[in-house]
């Protein structure tokens, strides 16, 4: 590949959507996220992705044992709101972000992985549309075995919101992902964060904790 890999990786990632995947758009109205997110997550995690094994042993260094640390505010791409992240997780390079996420940023030896998208209010008719929508496309995820999990009610940011996690099985891989839609003042807010199903216990609450940090900027 001649593509350069991103800070701390050690495998090979293909470019978004190489693989193609396609997804027929429905006619109806726009719906920009739910489309670009599903062949992102492929290209990341079909077969040229090479997991890291990390030793997660009590001597191992912090970011290995799956501890938060510090933290770093970043602004999304569009201005409309924030994310508090690990000081030690990097924004994916252009060539592995999905078109049309505002916030793509990772932590490869964690195995965790962040996608934020913006979608304006005039492109549904309500945000129960928005959320049907989602879970639509959820039980769709091109994997083995895929489940989706039950509607939880949340906060975040002092917005209501929604999270669903979704377990399948990718080329061998069994992953878990956690979809949580917010409810803007101005727009609606989609966060999609996943992780090895082998890294639930540990990668589950710290990527709650990213999400949870959300604020729309005024």
């Amino acid at each position: 590949m001649s593509e350069q890999p991103w800070a701390g990786h050690h495998g090979g990632l293909p470019p978004a959507g190489g693989h193609g995947y396609t997804l027929t758009i429905p006619p109806r109205r726009r719906r920009p996220w739910l489309w670009v997110t599903l062949g992102t997550v492929l290209a990341v995690l079909a077969g040229a992705l090479v997991w890291l094994v990390v030793d997660t042993a009590p001597d191992a260094p912090p970011a290995a044992r799956g501890e938060v640390g510090q933290t770093k505010v970043v602004r999304a791409s569009d201005g409309n709101s924030t994310l508090a992240i690990p000081v030690d997780w990097e924004e994916l390079p252009d060539d592995f972000k999905a078109e049309g996420a505002s916030l793509t940023y990772g932590q490869i030896f964690q195995e965790r992985y962040l996608m934020m998208f913006t979608d304006e209010k005039s492109d549904y008719d309500d945000f129960a549309d928005y959320e049907d929508s989602a879970v639509m496309l959820m039980a769709d995820l091109p994997s083995e075995a895929t489940r989706v999990g039950d509607r939880e009610p949340v906060r975040v940011g002092g917005l209501s919101g929604a999270r669903y996690e979704v377990t399948g099985t990718f080329d061998g891989e069994p992953c878990v992902f956690w979809f949580t839609l917010i409810e803007g003042d101005r727009r609606y807010y989609h966060v999609m964060t996943w992780t090895l199903a082998a890294r639930k216990e540990t990668a589950g609450p710290a990527l709650a904790k990213v999400v949870d940090s959300f604020q729309e900027s005024p």
